[in-house]
């Protein structure tokens, strides 16, 4: 405590690693296009026809590929 002009030295116990435990099912995980898939479907418009929309977006993933 001399050598560094301390006034108080505190030990904190080194920190362990805690295990993640999830509750979640990996099994249910859905693709970004299933999911916006699935949100098209839901629309309920008479301005948009969800149809449309759904080609739309699925000829959108085929010209990235």
């Amino acid at each position: 405590m001399k050598k560094y002009d301390c006034r108080e030295i505190t030990l904190i116990p080194s920190r362990k690693e805690e295990e993640i435990n999830t509750e979640l099912d990996i099994t249910k995980f859905e693709s970004v296009d299933q999911i916006v898939s699935k949100e098209i479907e839901t629309i309920e418009s008479d301005a948009y026809d969800k149809s449309v929309l759904l080609k739309i977006f699925r000829d959108l993933n085929n010209d990235t590929d």
